[in-house]
């Protein structure tokens, strides 16, 4: 039986090569055009296609022949792009829970925040992890900022202990990593809609991945000073 085992194998691969074979004949038959001189187009066009595969790949900068220019070409740093309104009258809660969910979903704050969970883990005596959660969030903006961070600084973590300006610049459209999103408000005026969200959380009870559905309610833009405006959006969420 082992013999037999080894000769089906041998026949599989004899096969695959020979399917493997017969496919590319299949294709060069498909570049003749010239039935008095069918190699002569085979090579023509196999060594065409190869040389535009070999400049595709070596040509960064090239247009693509016949193809529209995408709307969001140069926009996947993030733009406003409808519905500009520079606020002052936002409550310093709502101004604070979005200065503490931006910290938390930078890389560049990391550090931080594993520092201050640390701290808060130390001292919980009993404590359970909803709370650690709870006060993680009440204290995290104000605790950051009594960490020896210079404030006015240039780099960018100083910038953000610091917290963002009060007068905020929200907007009904935005174009950010490619893709445009519209609140839901807007959105019910268009045949088009761009207010969906999708987000992938973890549940603080049992440490498991659950994704989460939702409409954008808000977008705003937050002022870090200097050239650090970060967006962010204020979601209806569901969990499906």
């Amino acid at each position: 039986m082992h013999m037999v085992d080894q000769i089906q194998q041998l026949g599989l691969v004899y096969l695959h090569q020979m399917w493997a074979y017969e496919r590319f004949m299949s294709t060069l038959n498909r570049h003749v055009h010239n039935r008095a001189y069918p190699k002569g187009s085979m090579i023509e066009a196999y060594a065409t296609e190869e040389v535009i595969a070999c400049c595709i790949k070596y040509i960064r900068d090239g247009n693509a022949i016949g193809l529209p220019v995408p709307v969001h070409e140069g926009r996947t740093m993030g733009m406003g792009c409808t519905g500009r309104e520079v606020r002052t009258d936002v409550q310093e809660e709502q101004l604070q829970e979005a200065h503490h969910n931006t910290l938390n979903q930078l890389v560049v704050m990391d550090t931080w925040v594993k520092k201050h969970l640390e701290e808060i883990h130390h001292g919980r005596y009993g404590h359970t992890e909803a709370w650690v959660q709870r006060q993680h969030k009440m204290n995290f903006t104000t605790w950051i900022q009594q960490q020896g961070i210079p404030p006015y600084g240039e780099t960018n973590e100083a910038r953000l202990a610091f917290g963002p300006s009060s007068q905020i610049t929200s907007w009904h459209g935005y174009n950010i990593n490619g893709y445009m999103f519209h609140m839901k408000q807007k959105d019910k005026k268009s045949a088009a809609q761009n207010s969906g969200a999708r987000f992938e959380g973890i549940d603080e009870a049992t440490w498991e991945t659950k994704t989460y559905y939702g409409q954008i309610e808000k977008i705003w833009e937050l002022d870090y000073g200097g050239e650090l405006q970060i967006p962010i959006f204020r979601c209806q969420w569901v969990l499906r």
